[in-house]
Order: structure tokens, then sequence, then C-alpha cells
């Protein structure tokens, strides 16, 4: 049971040599340093675009420290003559992983501010309703002054007719107008 105990580095090996284990292995090397130098890429680019306060975050700043200390333990372990560096290394995946917090953080942050901006506008549209409802309730208002003033003046006239002729009219001609509306709209479909 001695043998499986993968706390304590030894020079023994479960499996044998192979080329294509060798191979393998250089291939997850070099895969894993190309990953690495482009988080490093994106922490200079990220320097250059948003300055130095952008990592005043300190997610950001630790995100910084777990990607450059990656890549140098990455190379450290690869190019140093220390051997296996089993637990180290096992550190070394478990920072890497903060960077897949980070990618779903950033997911969820654009998602937040693509959600805060739809708001913003819908609040907008609603300001402009508003502004719109109360404009027309204004022009109402106005209209039914210059109503009553007319009916004042055709009183003052006695030439107002009756409440009766008055609705007979209105349904007559909102008739005419409703028929002449769908016409135009028949036409234009």
């Amino acid at each position: 049971m001695a043998e499986y105990n993968t706390t304590k580095q030894r020079d023994s090996y479960l499996l044998l040599y192979s080329v294509s284990l060798t191979l393998g292995d250089l291939f997850l090397f070099y895969f894993s340093l190309i990953l690495l130098i482009i988080f490093v890429f994106e922490i200079f680019v990220s320097l250059y675009a948003f300055g130095w306060r952008h990592y005043t975050n300190l997610l950001y700043l630790l995100d910084s420290l777990i990607v450059f200390s990656s890549f140098i333990m990455e190379l450290y372990f690869h190019f140093g003559n220390i051997g296996r560096a089993g637990r180290a290394a096992a550190a070394i995946v478990i920072l890497r992983l903060w960077k897949i917090v980070r990618a779903i953080h950033a997911v969820v942050h654009s998602i937040t501010l693509k959600n805060r901006l739809i708001i913003k506008k819908i609040q907008e549209a609603q300001r402009i309703i508003q502004q719109e409802k109360e404009y027309a309730e204004q022009m109402l208002e106005k209209q039914n002054i210059k109503v009553e003033y007319l009916i004042d003046r055709l009183k003052t006239l006695e030439k107002l007719p009756n409440s009766k002729q008055i609705n007979i009219y209105v349904d007559k001609v909102w008739q005419q107008r409703k028929i002449q509306s769908n016409r135009l709209l028949s036409e234009s479909n």
C-alpha cells in the first residue's frame, strides 16, 4: 500500500516510459504555456487600456498575481532540475481555476450591465410616454374650454341645439370617420 501513496515523491513510476506519454506531457506543457501567455498578455492589455487603477480592485489584482505566479512556476517546474513537483503543480491547477471563476464573473457582469441598459431605456420610454400623456391631457382640457366657450356663445345667441340633436350629429360623424379610416386601412394593406 505504501507504493500507492501519492503524497510522497519517488523515482519509481507506475507507468513505464513511453514516447507517447512523453509527447503527451510535452503537448500539455506547451498548451498550458500558451494559455498562460495569453492570460499574461490580457493583463498587459488591460493595464494599458484601463490603467493601473483597474488593479486597485482586489479581484483583478489577485487574478493577475495568480496568472503571473502560474506562468513563472510553470516555467520553473518544467525547466528547473527539481524533479516532480506534484503538490505544487496541484496548487497551480487550483489557482488556475480562478480564471474560470473570473470568466463566469465577467459574463454575469456583462449580462447585468445589459439588463441595466434595457431598464434605463424602458424608464426613458416611460418618461416620454408620461410627458406625451400630460401634453394630451392639457390639449383635451383646452379643447373642453373651447367647447364651453362656444356653447356659452351659442346660448347667448339662442342658437344652441338640444342635447339629443348634438348626440345624433356626433354619432353620425363618428360612424362616417370610422368607415373612412377602415377604408383607408384596407386600401393600404
